[in-house]
């Protein structure tokens, strides 16, 4: 059982063993299990080019082949989620005017923490080791983890040599990697103080599926100690929502038979109780948005369709009701009133100073993207041959469909001999009705052809039609109309 779930509260160290299970550990390991898999859905949307996440493949289990591969509507769950989060975020740091040094904490348990700290200190990984020693100027910062801090400070210009502690903490300079138990706020204040927060400054907290696993009590005394304690705050919120419904069931019993429970459900209702959380406990203007309107309404149009064309998503229907269960919301709390925080809302329609193309994703605390710019260009090729491949694969999946199916419809047929029952006759049905229904695109199209030309003879008919030599030209005389009489051989 990991540290955090015993740290100095009784009464959580006696909810967390009354809910052990024989899957796990405890139900932190089960929860930390979900943080892995989360990652593994992100790397594969990466790989097939949903977004660009220069480090992603550092933390993710890449052995290649269909183990890393997504349902197309988990991927672009996934790139929803992350440009919504961005998105929120270049608005907060577009509204401290531009000029703030990012001061990032990542908090996550022990267990986890440690682990990043093995990868990022791991043998063959430049990239990430040299974060850590490379002089750092201005830059915008953003990670999807549990929490991130934001304030606003004078630009600093000097190198930062990595300070580890306990093997589970790793500060350098701006940058701070802490374990603790978000769930006991003595401790989780004494690794904000540890690392230098000042609570004077606009603070932004970043929860992705993190209040869920908390009982509605402590996820509540979280918020409102967070609002008591910084004087401007923004917490952005990505959760489950609509989880009471057939759909949201489903989703709640998957994760049962992995060994996971979520305390938190119920404040994951409903949109309205999302927003009572936190109004209830201190935030002044609270917005909560359902990922559906955010995908449809308030996501960029064009990159929209490029993802949707990705992997040639057709049917629609699952991707909606997935958006449909998880939400986002945004929280202001502005004490000094100097902000004005309470106006920025998700709209895509109003560029920022700061405003970046989806390609230009946010870069990590002292990296330079010229530091791999040839990698830059490799993965782009390797994307853009990728979709081409995945475009042609299916034109020929479904070109060769019909003559792919003709073997074993012989096979069947041979099987079932000469002799008049149902099962030769449902047979002989489905081979002539397969082919039918590709043929009613043709049909449709000869029909509308047959009603154009019946419109054109009509108009002939009339002698509205320039389809004579007097029509064009003056000199000849205009054709006279005959026409026959129904009882005798005499022209009218």
């Amino acid at each position: 059982m990991d540290p955090e779930a015993s740290y100095g509260d009784e009464n959580l160290t006696a909810s967390v063993s009354l809910r052990r299970r024989s899957t796990s550990f405890s139900d932190d390991y089960s929860v930390q299990r979900t943080n892995d898999d989360a990652t593994q859905c992100k790397f594969a949307a990466v790989q097939l080019g949903y977004w660009k996440d220069e480090f992603l493949s550092r933390f993710a289990y890449s052995g290649g082949g269909n183990d890393t591969r997504r349902d197309p509507e988990i991927s672009i769950g996934y790139w929803a989620r992350v440009s919504a989060v961005n998105h929120l975020v270049e608005r907060f740091i577009d509204k401290t005017e531009g000029q703030c040094q990012i001061k990032f904490v990542d908090v996550d348990f022990s267990s986890v923490t440690a682990k990043k700290i093995r990868q990022i200190r791991k043998p063959g990984s430049p990239d990430l080791v040299s974060l850590f020693s490379e002089p750092r100027k201005h830059f915008n910062v953003i990670f999807s983890v549990t929490f991130s801090f934001v304030g606003v400070a004078e630009t600093i210009i000097e190198a930062f040599p990595a300070k580890e502690t306990q093997h589970t903490d790793l500060h350098c300079g701006d940058y701070h990697l802490v374990g603790a138990d978000i769930r006991q706020w003595a401790e989780f204040k004494a690794k904000l103080d540890s690392v230098g927060i000042d609570t004077t400054l606009p603070t932004l907290f970043l929860a992705e599926c993190v209040l869920v696993y908390m009982s509605v009590d402590q996820s509540a005394q979280l918020l409102k100690n967070i609002s008591d304690y910084f004087d401007t705050v923004v917490f952005v919120n990505y959760e489950q929502v609509r989880i009471k419904d057939a759909f949201g069931s489903v989703m709640e019993k998957n994760l049962e038979q992995r060994g996971i429970q979520l305390p938190g459900l119920p404040a994951c209702n409903d949109v309205e109780t999302q927003r009572e959380r936190f109004l209830s406990n201190g935030w002044k203007d609270v917005t909560v948005i359902d990922m559906n309107i955010v995908y449809k309404k308030l996501l960029p149009q064009d990159e929209v369709d490029r993802i949707e064309r990705i992997e040639h998503l057709d049917e629609m229907e699952l991707l909606r009701q997935l958006l449909d269960h998880y939400c986002i919301g945004y929280a202001v709390n502005d004490k000094s009133e100097k902000m004005a925080l309470s106006q920025w809302k998700l709209d895509y329609s109003v560029s920022s100073r700061n405003c970046r193309t989806s390609d230009n994703a946010f870069n990590p605390p002292g990296f330079h993207p010229g530091t791999i710019s040839a990698q830059h260009h490799v993965d782009s090729d390797q994307s853009s041959e990728q979709q081409e491949h995945l475009a042609k694969k299916r034109a020929w999946d479904v070109a060769m469909a019909p003559a792919k199916s003709l073997p074993m419809n012989m096979f069947m047929m041979y099987m079932a001999g000469r002799s008049v029952s149902i099962f030769p006759i449902m047979m002989v049905g489905m081979m002539l009705w397969r082919p039918a229904k590709a043929l009613f695109s043709i049909i449709f199209i000869l029909g509308n052809l047959g009603a154009i030309a019946l419109a054109i003879y009509k108009v002939h008919t009339m002698g509205l039609l320039p389809n004579t030599p007097s029509d064009w030209l003056e000199f000849i005389p205009q054709a006279q109309r005959v026409q026959y009489s129904i009882f005798s051989s005499t022209y009218v």
